[in-house]
């Protein structure tokens, strides 16, 4: 009997062997399958059973092949089936300790007749017969003819590891075909595919970025979960039709990880959000090489990533011991019956804020950037020219008013011309936003601050260009008001306050700027630490009296740092005076105000596009200049008695009971011939983030909309002057900067 069981086993695994690819790992299986087949048999003899059972199992078994169809086309199949299997497994371990335990007799049963049915369903008809064999030695156990014993669980195992074998040998890998090496290209038709799929594939990923985060606080959210499965899917699908086998699978395994969350199999807490946003980096890193790889003609060089083992976190949070669903799990631990899971998902499918409506529909297409630039380009030249024709002297002097309605309407659709164009560049402020919820997070995880994230304004719309260039300074400003704003938890509940910090980011349109606002609920800035640091450093003189926001703008000064001991985060004294240089090159300004011990609210004002500015065209000698308007208070028509002179050098003219600097901009420039009499003359009160000061001026020629173009190298550098414009006379006009004049002038 020995004998015919032994030959029996070795004839099944031989059949494992033709059927199976030439694999060390397959090999292995095949082994311990033989083992398998030889210890039942020996156990059955030596308890003195009647093996028989067992060796028409293996005569069965011998004539099966694996699949007459590729379980690889039903990769939910095959997910099921291992979770199913997996359950018998440890309703037999159950057994072994009490044979009597009818559930888990009836839980093995279920298992094998749900593989059966769902295999035959599927076409995978020979894993249905297997299951059916299976399924049939469970129906004496269930009805008690035949008692539980070592034979028969090993029996029992031994054909679920030859189900379980077969899954696992057929299932796809497709990790053992990946390379650390970049993909081939086919460039025969150019980069629009692969240029159109990065594009798309970046928006997805911030979509699914923002959903993480949303799932972060509200992770009952089943719409954010979509999100983030609907962008993997997406993804997938097109890296498969481009060929790029790397993106493909890296976002397949993320898809299955929230096919599981979306299930409710697995919890969206914990080592899940965290691969969640590193396969969403992890993606978007693979995209930045696609992106320069296309560029270099389907050329790569430098190392390509190794992506294996990011992969291989994912697969070990779904395998099928965690392929099951929350509610289940809390069942069999008694924890709740299957009345009370019934009445909780009921509760959930009718959750208002669980049913989001979705928006219309929305057709577009995309348009390459460059196209959009030249676009925006020819409308400014048509501005400039239209504004030629209507001041040009020629038209100036007809009078015939159909005409002059039609330079009206010309000058309407003009403008109009110009806002659309402008609006195609704008886009929503949010992702920039939520690029920072993500530094603000991972700074909290590493500086071991907790911290409450709100965003507000998230559809605020800025230029594209402007949205990139606030990146870097944003990033900075967020990371301080967490590292040096907010306290820890101790210090924050010895003060009274909620141990959990606030940090709330927001964004609004306030004339033709984008008002940002960065509010933290920490410590606020310390004057006295500030001024004493920067007496220290020789940046001010000890005795001189400040007032507050001069004292906050120290912090923006080179090499400024009142951290004692430098760390990964902060110390350094570099960034702010960076921050506040990249802010000034985009012609905005910051504001500070702050409360000792409750708060700091940085406000960013930031013009919504730095291709058109709204001024006034001022006259200054023989020389035209634009004023931006957002600068200028009001106009003042000036008066001897105003003006006071301040120890024989300094001028200075009184405004509302307050004097200012006098700054003549024919001085300011060395222009000569501009008017004698200062009664004849006309001054701008002015305003910017170095205080108040009157620019007095020639004439004021009106206001208008210019179009800006860079100045050369020689007028880069030169403080007081941001661009230049084409003008209505087809002259050239410098455009002034407040904020350059009055430190020009000596006046900080």
């Amino acid at each position: 009997m020995i004998e015919r069981t032994d030959q029996l086993a070795l004839e099944v695994v031989l059949a494992d062997l033709s059927s199976a690819d030439n694999t060390g790992k397959h090999f292995i299986k095949v082994l311990s399958s033989l083992c398998s087949h030889l210890k039942s048999a020996l156990t059955c003899l030596e308890r003195g059973k009647n093996p028989d059972e067992f060796i028409n199992l293996l005569e069965n078994e011998k004539k099966l092949t694996y699949f007459d169809s590729n379980p690889g086309e039903f990769p939910g199949f095959l997910n099921s089936a291992k979770a199913l299997l997996e359950d018998a497994r440890q309703s037999l371990s159950i057994l072994t300790k009490t044979p009597d335990d009818k559930a888990a007799i009836d839980i093995i049963f279920r298992a094998f007749h749900s593989l059966k049915g769902e295999a035959n369903l599927t076409g995978l008809s020979r894993i249905g017969v297997l299951a059916n064999e299976a399924e049939d030695l469970c129906h004496p156990l269930r009805a008690g003819s035949i008692k539980i014993d070592e034979g028969m669980i090993t029996v029992l195992l031994t054909k679920i590891d030859q189900l379980l074998g077969s899954l696992e040998a057929m299932s796809p890998n497709p990790i053992k075909d990946l390379r650390s090496q970049p993909p081939v290209l086919d460039l025969s038709n150019g980069l629009d595919h692969y240029s159109d799929f990065v594009t798309e594939a970046f928006d997805h990923l911030i979509k699914a970025e923002k959903s993480v985060l949303v799932l972060e606080s509200a992770p009952q959210d089943s719409e954010a979960i979509n999100n983030i499965f609907r962008a993997f899917h997406s993804i997938k699908g097109s890296a498969r039709f481009l060929g790029l086998k790397d993106i493909e699978t890296y976002a397949h395994e993320a898809e299955t990880m929230l096919e599981l969350v979306r299930k409710g199999t697995l919890p969206f807490e914990g080592k899940i959000v965290d691969l969640s946003l590193s396969s969403i980096d992890g993606i978007r890193k693979l995209l930045v090489l696609l992106q320069e790889q296309a560029g270099h003609g389907g050329q790569f060089n430098g190392v390509y990533p190794d992506i294996r083992p990011l992969i291989m976190e994912l697969k070990e949070v779904i395998s099928p011991k965690k392929n099951q669903p929350i509610g289940e799990i809390l069942i069999k631990q008694g924890v709740i019956t299957d009345q009370e899971l019934n009445q909780a998902l009921k509760l959930q499918k009718s959750s208002p804020e669980l049913q989001r409506l979705a928006g219309p529909v929305r057709a577009s297409i995309r348009i390459q950037l460059e196209k959009l630039d030249a676009l925006l380009d020819l409308v400014g030249e048509l501005v400039i020219s239209q504004v030629q024709l209507i001041q040009s002297p020629e038209i100036v002097a007809i009078t015939h008013q159909q005409f002059q309605r039609n330079l009206l309407e010309l000058d309407r659709n003009t403008r109009n011309l110009q806002e659309l164009v402008m609006g195609m560049r704008l886009v929503p402020i949010g992702p920039v936003f939520q690029k920072m919820e993500r530094v603000l997070r991972d700074l909290s995880k590493t500086i071991g601050k907790d911290v409450t994230i709100v965003l507000n304004g998230e559809d605020t719309e800025i230029d594209k260009n402007m949205a990139e260039l606030i990146t870097d300074p944003l990033m900075h400003m967020v990371r301080n008001s967490l590292d040096h704003g907010i306290e820890t938890a101790q210090e924050r509940i010895a003060k009274g306050k909620p141990a959990i910090g606030k940090v709330e980011l927001s964004a609004s349109h306030k004339g033709g700027f984008v008002v940002i606002e960065i509010k933290d609920d920490g410590r606020g800035l310390d004057k006295v630490k500030i001024l004493k640091k920067a007496i220290e450093r020789g940046i001010v003189k000890e005795g001189e009296v400040f007032s507050d926001n001069k004292i906050y703008n120290l912090i923006f000064e080179a090499g400024f740092t009142t951290v004692e001991n430098v760390t990964d985060t902060s110390g350094r004294g570099v960034g702010m005076d960076v921050v506040r240089k990249n802010i000034d090159w985009l012609h905005g300004k910051i504001n500070i105000s702050s409360v000792d011990g409750q708060g700091t609210i940085f406000c960013l004002y930031i013009p919504i596009t730095l291709a058109i500015v709204d001024g006034i065209v001022v006259r200054s000698g023989i020389e035209r200049y634009v004023l931006p308007i957002h600068s200028v208070l009001e106009f003042v028509q000036p008066q001897e008695a105003c003006r006071s002179q301040v120890y024989d050098k300094e001028q200075m003219y009184k405004v509302y009971d307050k004097v200012y600097p006098l700054i003549y901009l024919n001085n300011v420039f060395g222009i000569q011939g501009g008017k004698e009499k200062f009664e004849d003359q006309t001054i701008c009160f002015i305003d910017s983030d170095y205080g108040k000061a009157c620019v007095v001026v020639d004439e004021l020629l009106g206001q208008q909309h210019v179009v800006i173009k860079s100045v050369g190298d020689k007028l880069r550098n030169v403080q007081g002057i941001s661009g230049a414009a084409i003008l209505g006379d087809g002259r050239v006009g410098l455009i002034l900067d407040a904020e350059g004049l009055i430190e020009f002038a000596g006046t900080r």
